[in-house]
């Protein structure tokens, strides 16, 4: 278990160990182009051409990010490409900061929601506990989208529709609430 934990989580912290280096440059690239093209970003899908120019030095001898590179060289910027490696810095750089605030502002107000029942005293343990379970999934898929893409399974799209119907849904009229 130690040597797990050494080996998986602890090297989150670090740029050279496992492909970090290469993950951090993706996302390093992502928000420098977000950071040029504030408003809109780039387009969706076209970060890709962009990437190559706007890579930090740390990835310059990156054998994982120069063979991205030559992929994309030879094959074209529309057949291959860089992965998406950071929901958010990709999401920013492709739709600037529009379009990650239109992408974020659902969650956001379902936190705000959740936080508002989860804080109501009146609910009893057994509602309160399906609230904190789908917050803490919510919040774990929401994490998963600092390095990765949340939109390949639709977790993300599907907790949200859930989260919606629990927070929003009908009120059944047969239970007695205290207000």
């Amino acid at each position: 278990m130690d040597s797990y934990i050494k080996t998986n989580v602890t090297s989150l912290a670090s740029t050279s160990k496992r492909s970090n280096n290469s993950r951090y440059s993706i996302m390093v690239s992502n928000l420098r182009i977000g950071l040029d093209n504030p408003i809109l970003g780039v387009g969706k899908n076209l970060n890709n051409s962009y990437i190559p120019d706007y890579l930090p030095s740390m990835s310059y001898n990156n054998k994982e990010v120069n063979l991205w590179i030559k992929n994309q060289k030879e094959r074209g910027i529309a057949r291959s490409g860089f992965p998406r490696l950071g929901e958010y810095t990709s999401m920013f750089a492709e739709s600037g900061i529009l379009g990650l605030m239109v992408f974020l502002i659902p969650p956001i107000i379902l936190f705000y929601k959740l936080y508002g029942i989860l804080s109501n005293k009146i609910l009893n343990i057994d509602n309160n506990l399906s609230y904190i379970f789908f917050l803490i999934s919510l919040i774990g898929i929401m994490a998963t989208g600092i390095g990765s893409s949340i939109n390949g399974t639709f977790c993300y799209w599907v907790l949200l529709g859930l989260g919606y119907a629990m927070c929003f849904g009908k009120v059944d009229n047969n239970k007695k609430h205290d207000k």
